[in-house]
């Protein structure tokens, strides 16, 4: 099963990359595949996303556009060709 994991700003330069393909080989959650980043990625990955309470306030987590929050959080099953982009706080304004 293929997953597209999405990483921007911070998490572009910890990975060195945009987006990677995940090769799974069974259907798997939210949670499990955010473990298996932090194992390939380390510390620094897994810090700029968790603290002690869970994840940090600030990210967002994406399963297909829809924020995993509106899901079934940590425990979202994503299905064969899900993408899952990891989406820092966005800033800006007037």
């Amino acid at each position: 099963m293929k997953i597209k994991v999405r990483y921007f700003t911070v998490l572009r330069e910890i990975t060195q990359k945009r987006e990677e393909d995940l090769i799974v080989e069974e259907k798997m959650k939210v949670r499990e595949i955010l473990n298996l980043l932090s194992e390939r990625y380390g510390d620094e990955f897994s810090n700029y996303l968790f603290e002690k309470e869970g994840l940090r306030s600030h990210i967002q987590i994406l399963l297909d556009g829809t924020n995993i929050l509106m899901l079934d959080g940590f425990d979202t099953e994503l299905d064969a060709e899900s993408t899952l982009a990891i989406v820092p706080p966005v800033g800006g304004g007037t």
